[in-house]
C-alpha cells in the first residue's frame, strides 16, 4: 500500500519497503486482543452499531478523520498527508447467523434479531473479525510511516457484507460525495496460505453470496395424527440436500428459516 501511495520507482525503494513495514509495525497483542473480543461479540448484518463506534473511536485516536453512519453502519477513516494518489482500503463489520461450536476461550454466544424478525445465533465465520484487525493495524502503522508517504489513505469499512446490500447502500448514500474518490481500492481476504505471503489478483474473488426466499405450500396439518401428513421442514431440507448431490462445492451453506 504504501509503494501505490509513494509512487515507488526503483528497486532500491522497494528493497527498503520491507524495513519501513517493520520499522512501523504496530505492537501485535494489542490486535489480538481486539480480534478476540470482536470474535466473541459478534454482529449481524445491519446491526453492527457497536462495533462501528468502536472502530470509529480507535481511528479518531491514530488521528484520522472519520464519517460515519454511511449507508446503514458504514464508516471511512481518512488520512490526509499531502500531494498524492488516494488509496481506499476495505473490511467489513458483520459476521454470519450461525452459532459457533469452538470450545474456544473467546467463542461467540451471542444471539439477536436478524433484519427480518428472527432470533438467531450469531458467530465470525467468514473471517471479517480478522479483516477489520488487521485494517484497523495497517491504518496504525500507515499513521506511524507517514513520513514515508504522500497522498490520502482511506480505511473503509463496509456494513451488511453478507447479505451483499452494504456496499451498494454505501454508494446510494452518497459515499464518494462524503470522501474523495479513490484512485485505486484494494480489498482482503484471509486464506490459508504460508505466513508472509500475499497473493494479489485484480477484479472479484473469494465472493459469492445468494438468498433465495421459498414459500412451501400444502394442506393444514392435525398434530393429533402427524403421521398422516407430510413434514414442511423436510421439505425445507430437500433443496439444500439434493444441490449438494448434484452441484457439490455449489452451495456451502444453507439456511432454512420457518414461520407458521
Amino acid at each position: 500500500m504504501t509503494a501505490v501511495l509513494t509512487k515507488i520507482a526503483d528497486d532500491s525503494n522497494q528493497r527498503n519497503l520491507g524495513s519501513i513495514v517493520q520499522k512501523h509495525r504496530p505492537e501485535l497483542g494489542r490486535y489480538e486482543d481486539i480480534y478476540r473480543d470482536v470474535h466473541k461479540h459478534a454482529e449481524l448484518s445491519c446491526k453492527e452499531a457497536p462495533i462501528a463506534k468502536v472502530v470509529a473511536a480507535g481511528l479518531r485516536r491514530m488521528g484520522y478523520d472519520v464519517v460515519e453512519n454511511i449507508g446503514g453502519h458504514g464508516l471511512v477513516g481518512i488520512l490526509r498527508n499531502g500531494e498524492g494518489r488516494t488509496v481506499l482500503l476495505r473490511a467489513e463489520l458483520d459476521a454470519l447467523p450461525i452459532k459457533e461450536q469452538t470450545d474456544l476461550p473467546y467463542a461467540s454466544e451471542e444471539v439477536m434479531v436478524d433484519q427480518y424478525g428472527f432470533e438467531c445465533p450469531v458467530m465470525h465465520a467468514c473471517g471479517h473479525d480478522i479483516h477489520l484487525t488487521c485494517l484497523l493495524g495497517a491504518a496504525n502503522s500507515s499513521k506511524s510511516a507517514q513520513e514515508q508517504w504522500k497522498g490520502t489513505l482511506m480505511v473503509l469499512f463496509q456494513p451488511n457484507e453478507e447479505h451483499t446490500g452494504g456496499a451498494q447502500a454505501m454508494v446510494d448514500d452518497g459515499l464518494y460525495d462524503k470522501v474523495l474518490v479513490p484512485d485505486i481500492v484494494l480489498g482482503q481476504h484471509s486464506i490459508p496460505m504460508r505466513s508472509g505471503k500475499i497473493d494479489i489478483r485484480p477484479g472479484a474473488i473469494l465472493v459469492a453470496a445468494d438468498i433465495v426466499r421459498v414459500r412451501i405450500h400444502g394442506p393444514a396439518q392435525k398434530t393429533l395424527n402427524p403421521q398422516e401428513y407430510r413434514s414442511y421442514c423436510f421439505g425445507g431440507a430437500d433443496p439444500s440436500q439434493n444441490e449438494q448431490h448434484h452441484h457439490l462445492g455449489k452451495i456451502s451453506t444453507w439456511i432454512c428459516c420457518y414461520q407458521a
